[in-house]
């Protein structure tokens, strides 16, 4: 069978650059212009903030048995941004569950990014009702250690209006691009750190102790708590050991062989507290030092705290910044901007020089081992807006038998309505049935060759004397040199690396490297392959601008748009009757529970804690920017306003908000209360689209994988 390409939506970063091959070469040079243009207002980067040095590499992490981590090699000091933006965007997946459950797959789909998804809390969720997210690099590459955890991710924010870059404003997305929905709207996650974090060491994320709970490895991984209880052992153990101790510093009683023997002693007792601690908790007798001379080594740790901050230490390797550089890659590269390609989205660009045949950005690839995995079959919401696929058509298929009956039998066939937008981040080729995803923000180079010119930096290019400066100035290369793995993976079967993919590993790596040099502001291109050329222009050819695309009065509102004007936009419940919102947004409020028993653990259940017919009504002051647990991850609920209250003194609105729970999460929706909080502040308010509703789901939206090089590709994987 061949892998045909349904057109859903953009590819990567790139499907953006083709936008441009819908217009005539002289309108491509004006559109770019104009495109440049609005980059000065929605770039997530400029040239005043790049960095002339590399600051985050890829090398092997210093948890054992961990594959790849980050690193830095600066200091960088508690509670500040790792970057100045997010580096690259994150991708929504929605239901795949259940676009997976009507098929063959029933459900089960073999892939690497089950354990590198994120949940899809944030503004992310509200795009369907199972939502996950691929958040590459920091998200992705960064490892977890239960105690030396030094970053979290602050919500991704929707910009909707990058559709708009070299059009008229205020078009929106009604604007008929046909790049509408081809690449992420979400400009991705920016990571915080969370404790000083110095030169040479490794970025631990926290992925939550419940993500360790259902994998066979997380048994033996100690648990923050019990590094704190390691630590008061230890504290026990060195005091009722001072006398002993001393002893053995100053030798005994005088000669060399009493001290010898008194070490020996006090590392049997300290072998043996080890081994009474095993049958109590095996996961903390691996943290206690078994020798005099670690015991020894813990003297500058003066309380618990440091105690334990020196033992999580010893449970990883130690790096120098030589040995990070040496043994790295360089991760930050490129930052994302505004892509020079008109309705290309964002698009990488060099913050630094780099030289031909420099490696640009290391690409770690998940595999999704059957590209039907990302189809999304025509469904329908029921009445609480749950969905569910559409009743199967029966088909005719044929049936390979001996015998000389009628070889065709009925079978059961959901219609394909689109592919996922991973797919446009996505490598692959013809002859394959598995997806290939970098893991990097290589996700963002776009499109450009000789064969076409798409406008911008790739016009530019193709414009030069020297025809080896034309086209791409970057090009896949395995990884071999860097990553073991992938010289190995290269040799497999597909039975082999699907047997891989099904016990969680991931083997395989590509670089992208300069063809020539590269300077700081170029857009940084890859030649996606005629054959996703070919998949644009039949796109462009049959693109319908959709009618859909209109709210209550007529006009579709960018979502970054609403919360541009945040105070002039929100309406209250009773505004809302007359004034709906657009149909394509909601609001949303950030909260977090604030009390444990407003927990439901069964979902089912209806257990009233206030007393009947009382609401749960709060001061909302607390949820501010300021707080501690402010925008953290996942902390976005539906919600409306239900009063704005002008303050005497400074003429300043507090507002009354209700939140919504979904699924009887809480005591206070379980038992059909209202979440009503007080002196909420406009600045934990924010729009975001409701569900099914943005671009990403549009019927017709442009669907293709970046195209891997024949020569690039074994022959053994050609199974197609």
């Amino acid at each position: 069978m061949m892998k045909t390409t349904t057109t859903r939506t953009t590819t990567s970063a790139a499907a953006a650059a083709a936008a441009a091959a819908a217009a005539a070469a002289a309108a491509a040079a004006a559109a770019a212009a104009a495109a440049a243009a609005a980059a000065a207002e929605t770039t997530t980067a400029s040239s005043s903030s790049y960095r002339e040095t590399c600051r985050f590499y890829l090398a092997e992490s210093s948890i054992p048995n961990a594959g790849f981590g980050i690193y830095t090699v600066d200091h960088i000091p508690s509670k500040v941004p790792l970057t100045n933006e997010a580096d690259a965007p994150s991708i929504v997946v929605t239901d795949s569950q259940l676009h997976n459950s009507g098929t063959d797959h029933s459900g089960d789909i073999l892939w690497n990014h089950a354990d590198y998804f994120w949940d899809g809390s944030g503004s992310g969720e509200f795009e369907a009702h199972s939502v996950e997210e691929s958040v590459v690099t920091f998200g992705s590459l960064c490892n977890y250690h239960t105690f030396l955890k030094n970053v979290k991710p602050f919500s991704s924010r929707y910009n909707d209006v990058i559709m708009t870059s070299g059009q008229p404003k205020n078009v929106g997305s009604s604007s008929g691009s046909p790049g509408m929905g081809a690449y992420s709207y979400y400009d991705g996650y920016v990571f915080h750190s969370t404790r000083d974090i110095q030169a040479a060491e490794e970025i631990f994320c926290d992925y939550g102790e419940e993500w360790l709970d259902g994998r066979d490895f997380g048994q033996s991984v100690a648990r923050e708590e019990e590094y704190k209880m390691a630590a008061d052992i230890v504290l026990e153990i060195r005091k009722g050991l001072e006398e002993p101790l001393q002893q053995v510093c100053k030798g005994g009683d005088g000669h060399e062989s009493d001290a010898q023997v008194q070490q020996q002693q006090l590392d049997r007792v300290l072998a043996s507290i080890q081994s009474v601690v095993q049958y109590f908790n095996g996961r903390i007798d691996k943290l206690l030092p078994d020798s005099l001379a670690s015991l020894q080594a813990l003297d500058d740790a003066l309380d618990s705290q440091a105690v334990a901050t020196h033992l999580a230490f010893h449970t990883v390797r130690k790096r120098t910044v030589e040995w990070i550089k040496s043994h790295g890659q360089c991760l930050d590269n490129l930052v994302p901007q505004v892509s020079t390609l008109p309705h290309a989205g964002r698009g990488a660009f060099a913050q630094r020089f780099i030289g031909k045949g420099q490696v640009i950005v290391p690409a770690p690839l998940l595999q999704i081992m059957d590209f039907e995995s990302l189809n999304i079959y025509e469904f329908a919401l029921d009445e609480e807006g749950r969905p569910y696929l559409v009743e199967a058509e029966e088909t005719e298929a044929a049936v390979d038998d001996d015998d000389d009956d009628d070889d065709t039998e009925m079978e059961q066939e959901h219609s394909i309505m689109g592919q996922q937008l991973l797919v446009n981040y996505c490598m692959s080729h013809e002859e394959t049935s598995m997806y290939l995803c970098p893991q990097s923000n290589a996700i963002l180079l776009n499109h450009c060759s000789t064969r076409k010119s798409y406008g911008g930096d790739c016009e530019r290019y193709n414009q030069a004397l020297d025809v080896n400066a034309r086209g791409a100035n970057a090009e896949l290369r395995w990884a071999i040199d860097w990553d073991p793995d992938t010289r190995e993976w290269l040799n497999f079967t597909m039975d082999e690396m699907k047997e891989q993919v099904k016990n969680g590993k991931r083997g395989l790596s590509l670089e992208v490297v300069a063809t020539r040099d590269i300077h700081p502001g170029d857009e940084v291109f890859l030649d996606y392959g005629k054959g996703w050329e070919e998949d644009w222009e039949e796109h462009v050819e049959n693109f319908v601008p959709p009618n859909s695309r209109v709210s209550h009065d007529g006009e579709y509102v960018p979502i970054k748009e609403l919360n541009n004007d945040l105070e002039n936009n929100i309406r209250t419940i009773e505004e809302l009757q007359n004034n709906p919102y657009p149909d394509n947004a909601n609001l949303a409020c950030f909260y977090w529970p604030a009390e444990e028993e407003e927990v439901v653990d069964d979902k089912s259940a209806i257990i009233d804690k206030k007393g009947s017919g009382r609401d749960w009504q709060t001061d909302g002051s607390m949820y501010h920017e300021k707080h501690p647990d402010y925008e953290t991850y996942g902390l976005l609920w539906k919600c409306h306003v239900v009063e704005k209250i002008p303050s005497r003194e400074d003429g300043s609105i507090h507002y009354t908000v209700e939140i919504y729970s979904t699924d009887g999460m809480t005591v206070w929706a379980a038992n059909e209360k209202q979440r009503i909080l007080t002196n909420y502040p406009l600045k934990s308010m924010q729009f975001v689209p409701s569900k099914y509703s943005s671009d990403q789901h549009l019927l017709g939206a442009f669907r293709s994988y970046i195209r891997i090089p024949d020569e690039l590709f074994p022959n053994q994987w050609r199974d197609v």
